[in-house]
C-alpha cells in the first residue's frame, strides 16, 4: 500500500522529526510513501536526508497565505498583515483545491496522512483532506500536533464551514496526547465525533556518534560545572522570561551554574529573548546558541532539562529525549507535558507555569541531591523506553490504518 503523507509547514520542528520516525519505523517493509510537502518549508532538505527507506517526494508551489504575507512583512506593518491573513486565505481556497485535486488525481494512494502543526494548522493540510474523501477515497487520517484553537472571532462561519465538511470526510483523528486531542472538541462540529484518538510520539535515541557544539569549549564553561539547558524555539509561549527568573533564583543557591539557550526564531523574537536575557539575568552564566544543528546533542552535555512552556504545548518531544539518556527534566505541567514526564517527582519534576520560585527550587533540589538526581534519571529511562520509541509509534499508526475500511 501507498501511503501518501501531507505535510505544510513553517519551520523546521517536531513534525519533521515525527514524518522522518514513521516513515523509517514503519513495521510493512511491502509499503511505501509519498511525502508531499510545500516548497517553501525550511525543513524539506532535513526530511529527504534523514528518510532512509523507499519514499517519494513531491515538493508543490501551491501559494499559502502565510508564505505571501511573509514576503511581504518588510512593506507592511505586522498587525496589518495579521488582518489580512484570514482574507488571503479564504481567496486562495479556490487556487489550493484545484492544485491538490491535480496533485491526488495522478497520485494513487492507499491511504492520506495529513499532518498539521495544530489545529486549524495548515490551510492545505485541511484542504486535502477534504479533497481525498471528496474524491471518495478510503483511509483518511488527520494527525495534529498541536493543541486545537478556538475560530478566531468574526471568522466562525469560515471555520465552521471547513470543520463540517473535515468531521465528514475524515476516518480518524489522531492527535499526539490524551490534552491534544481532547482540544479538538473546542470546535462545535467535533464535540460528538468518537474517532478521535491519540497516539503518543516516538522519539529516536540520539546517536552518540553524531557532532554538535561543545558547549564547554564554546563558552569556557569549568568541566565540574552544571549545566542547565534549554531547548527551545523562540516563541513567547516557551516561557523564556519564565526561565530566566527561575535561573536567576537557583543560582543564588548553586554556585557556577550555567544555562544553556538553544533555539531559533524570526529577527523579532531572537531581539526579545537578548533584551529578556540582559532584563532579568545581566549577571548570570547564561548562553544563547541560536539554532544549532542537531540541537539535540546538547542534551548530553547538560545535567538538567528546563521546560518553561507557558501554553499550548501538546507533547514535549525534548522532554522524551532528556529521559532517553537519564537527564532529569525540571518542566512546568501545561499541556500533554506531565503526560510524558509522568508522576511529579518520579520521572521528573513539575511545576506550575506560574510558580517562579518552585521551578528554581526543583533546579536547586537536582543540583544538590545526589541520591534524587540519581533515582528520577534511572525512572525516566524506564518510563522513555516503555512509551516513547519510533517503533511503537509507527507499528500503532500501521494498525490503525490499517482496520479501517478500504
Amino acid at each position: 500500500m501507498k501511503i501518501i503523507v501531507f505535510v505544510e509547514n513553517i519551520q523546521c520542528g517536531g513534525v519533521d522529526t515525527f514524518c522522518e520516525n514513521l516513515i523509517n519505523y514503519w513495521p510493512n517493509q511491502g509499503d511505501d510513501f509519498l511525502f508531499i510537502c510545500n516548497d517553501s518549508h525550511p525543513g524539506v532538505p532535513y526530511v529527504k536526508n534523514n528518510i532512509n527507506r523507499q519514499c517519494e517526494f513531491y515538493i508543490h508551489t501551491i501559494p499559502i497565505s502565510w508564505s505571501i504575507l511573509k514576503k511581504s512583512s518588510h512593506i507592511f506593518p505586522y498587525r496589518f498583515l495579521k488582518f489580512l491573513a484570514p482574507l488571503v486565505r479564504i481567496a486562495l481556497l479556490p487556487i489550493q483545491f484545484l492544485r491538490i485535486y491535480k496533485i491526488f488525481h495522478r497520485n494513487q494512494g492507499g491511504a492520506l496522512l495529513s499532518v498539521s502543526g495544530g489545529y486549524p494548522g495548515g490551510e492545505t493540510c485541511r484542504l486535502a483532506s477534504i479533497i481525498w474523501g471528496h474524491m471518495g477515497r478510503k483511509r483518511n487520517v488527520y494527525n495534529f500536533h498541536n493543541l486545537a484553537q478556538p475560530p478566531r472571532f468574526g471568522l466562525g462561519w469560515y471555520e465552521g464551514i471547513m470543520d463540517k465538511f473535515l468531521s465528514k470526510h475524515v476516518d480518524l483523528f489522531i492527535g499526539v496526547s490524551k490534552i491534544c486531542s481532547d482540544s479538538l472538541r473546542v470546535r462545535r462540529s467535533f464535540l460528538k465525533l468518537n474517532n478521535i484518538k491519540h497516539i503518543y510520539n516516538g522519539v529516536k535515541i540520539i546517536n552518540n556518534r553524531e557532532k554538535s557544539l561543545d558547549i564547554y569549549s564554546k563558552f569556557g564553561i569549568p568541566v565540574n560545572a552544571p549545566v542547565c539547558l534549554m531547548l527551545a524555539t523562540y516563541e513567547e509561549r516557551k516561557g523564556h522570561d519564565f526561565i530566566f527568573k527561575a535561573f536567576k533564583l537557583a543560582s543564588e543557591s548553586v554556585r557556577d551554574l550555567h544555562l544553556i539557550v538553544c533555539g531559533g526564531g524570526d529577527k523579532e523574537e531572537i531581539r526579545r529573548v537578548e533584551d529578556l536575557k540582559d532584563q532579568i539575568t545581566p549577571n548570570c552564566n547564561i548562553h544563547l546558541t541560536g539554532f544549532v544543528p542537531n540541537g539535540g546533542q546538547l542534551i548530553k552535555q547538560s545535567k538538567i532539562l528546563l521546560i518553561g512552556s507557558q501554553s499550548l504545548e501538546s507533547f514535549g518531544l525534548t522532554a522524551v529525549e532528556a529521559m532517553q539518556l537519564g537527564i532529569p527534566v525540571v518542566s512546568t505541567n501545561i499541556g500533554g507535558l506531565p503526560e510524558v514526564i509522568g508522576i511529579d517527582g518520579k520521572c521528573g519534576l513539575l511545576t506550575e507555569k506560574n510558580d517562579v520560585k518552585g521551578f528554581a527550587d526543583n533546579i536547586v533540589e537536582l543540583c544538590q541531591n545526589e541520591l534524587l538526581y540519581t533515582d528520577v534519571s534511572r525512572h525516566a529511562k524506564i518510563r522513555a523506553m516503555e512509551k516513547f520509541t519510533p517503533e511503537q509509534m509507527a507499528s500503532q499508526y500501521m494498525n490503525e490504518i490499517r482496520h479501517l475500511e478500504c
